[in-house]
């Protein structure tokens, strides 16, 4: 009798293979999620310390451009951050797509996978079935043999 053979095993195949695409496309954009977090966070450490030198500047008797450069630098921190927080919900939304994305692959391949099962099992029992009625047959002629051959 032949080995169990899954026609849908090519179809199986694609799916673990989509599987692995959309993981991989996550773990890049929670990469990309990462590094813009840590630059965002470095933004705002960079602005905190801007801001107390401004105020510094502020208390004491500094030249009125470098208190203009702080002002300007300051400014464009802040519009950084904004952009650099703008950014980073843009990745969380696009983490959340790419996680719901896996989700449905690995949903898709468990399905065949499942299937792929129930048919393995159901050969297993046609195969039990079958070497069970071989037996019983050959069992049956070898009752017929003795019989034929001890005269009863």
């Amino acid at each position: 009798m032949r080995a169990f053979r899954f026609r849908l095993e090519r179809v199986l195949q694609v799916r673990r293979l989509q599987e692995d695409l959309q993981r991989e496309a996550l773990w890049e954009v929670q990469r990309n999620l990462d590094d813009a977090r840590e630059h965002l966070a470095a933004l705002q450490r960079e602005f905190a310390s801007y801001m107390k030198r401004l105020r510094s500047c502020r208390s004491g008797k500094v030249e009125a451009y470098r208190v203009l450069s702080y002002e300007r630098y300051v400014d464009y921190l802040h519009v950084a951050i904004e952009r650099q927080r703008k950014l980073v919900e843009g990745l969380e939304a696009q983490l959340k797509e790419r996680r719901r994305a896996l989700q449905e692959a690995v949903r898709r391949r468990q399905v065949l996978e499942s299937l792929k099962e129930r048919r393995e099992e159901d050969y297993r029992r046609y195969k039990n079935r079958m070497l069970q009625n071989f037996l019983d047959e050959v069992g049956a002629r070898t009752t017929a043999c003795r019989e034929d051959i001890c005269g009863m």
